[in-house]
């Protein structure tokens, strides 16, 4: 069985895994390359694989790495655009800003108006933010049905 080693794989799949991470515009390309080289060796490792599987498995997890590395960036520069007091810009399709929704989201709990935030103002779903906010499923939907209520009643009364 002729196995390569990891930096066998490291070098002869750098040039088409970096170029697909910067056709992508990725921040981390040698982060995310460095990553998926190794994911994939340790999934294949005393296994036979072609070479054209190899690089199919390694593009495929980095193309996932570069995904959830988006997804964290937006999240917390998101997260810190409803925390200021004067957003740098507001969103033209919007009406409102994140603070003008803030005002309505004081009868709420901290860990409600985090997924609230993340559901509707990021467009996450509910399994996306349990997983980042390392709760259950079902804790998370049980908050969000709980807080829309709350607000239900708050606008109520406006």
């Amino acid at each position: 069985m002729n196995v390569k080693t990891l930096e066998e794989y490291y070098k002869e799949f750098k040039k088409p895994v970096m170029s697909f991470l910067y056709r992508k515009n990725c921040k981390e390309p040698d982060y995310i390359y460095n990553y998926s080289i190794y994911l994939a060796w340790n999934k294949i490792k005393d296994k036979e694989f072609t070479r054209d599987q190899f690089l199919s498995l390694t593009l495929t997890i980095a193309y996932y790495k570069h995904i959830d590395y988006i997804r964290n960036q937006n999240l917390y520069q998101t997260y810190e655009l409803f925390e200021q007091e004067h957003p740098p810009h507001t969103d033209t399709y919007f009406e409102q800003t994140p603070q003008d929704f803030a005002k309505y989201f004081k009868p709420l709990t901290e860990t409600q108006k985090k997924i609230m935030f993340l559901s509707y103002w990021c467009g996450f779903k509910s399994t996306e933010i349990s997983q980042q906010l390392n709760m259950s499923h079902g804790s998370v939907r049980v908050h969000k049905h709980r807080s829309q209520r709350k607000l239900a009643e708050a606008f109520k009364d406006k």
